[in-house]
C-alpha cells in the first residue's frame, strides 16, 4: 500500500452493522484510523447532500431515472471522485459504486451475474449492476475478494 494520509471508502450503503458489506466498511474504517489514516465514507446520503447532489437527486422523481438509479449514482460518484483532489488519497470501493474511476482497491463479496443466475435469471447478458461491477473491476488497480470462488466467478 502506498503512503497515504487519507482514504475514501466509497460504499453506497455506508457503515453500520446491518450486513456484510456495511460491517466490512466499519472494520476498514477502524483499521485505517488505527494506522493514523483519516477516512471519509462516501455513501449515497453523502453524495446526495453535496451541492450538485441536491440538484442531481431531483431526476429520481422520474420513473426512467429511478429504474436506472444504480447507473446514474455510479456516474455521479465517478464524476465526484474525478473532480476531487486525490493527491495521496487511497480510494477503496466495491466495484459497482466506482465503475468509471480507477479505484486503488476494489473489494468484492460476490459476483452479481452468478448470483442472479443462481436466483433463476436465464439471460447470459449482464444486468445493469453486474455490468457496473465488471467495469469497476476492469479499471481497478487491485481487486480483493472474500473467497477464491468469487475471484473465479469475476
Amino acid at each position: 500500500m502506498r503512503k497515504t494520509k487519507k482514504a475514501l471508502l466509497v460504499f453506497f450503503n455506508g457503515k453500520s452493522n446491518a450486513g456484510g458489506a456495511e460491517r466490512m466498511v466499519q472494520y476498514l474504517d477502524e483499521y485505517l484510523n488505527s494506522r493514523g489514516i483519516k477516512t471519509e465514507i462516501i455513501d449515497e446520503a453523502f453524495l446526495l447532500n453535496t451541492f450538485f447532489g441536491r440538484l442531481y437527486k431531483h431526476i429520481f422523481k422520474y420513473r426512467h431515472f429511478l429504474k436506472r438509479k444504480p447507473i446514474y449514482m455510479a456516474r455521479f460518484t465517478s464524476a465526484y471522485l474525478w473532480t476531487r483532489n486525490r493527491w495521496r488519497t487511497l480510494v477503496i470501493s466495491n466495484g459497482e459504486s466506482t465503475p468509471f474511476f480507477p479505484a486503488d482497491i476494489v473489494v468484492n463479496q460476490g459476483c452479481y451475474h452468478v448470483m442472479q443466475k443462481d436466483y433463476g435469471r436465464t439471460e447470459e447478458k449482464l444486468s445493469r449492476i453486474a455490468n457496473l461491477q465488471r467495469l469497476g473491476c476492469k479499471y481497478a488497480r487491485q481487486i480483493t475478494t472474500v473467497t477464491e470462488t468469487v475471484k473465479e466467478d469475476l
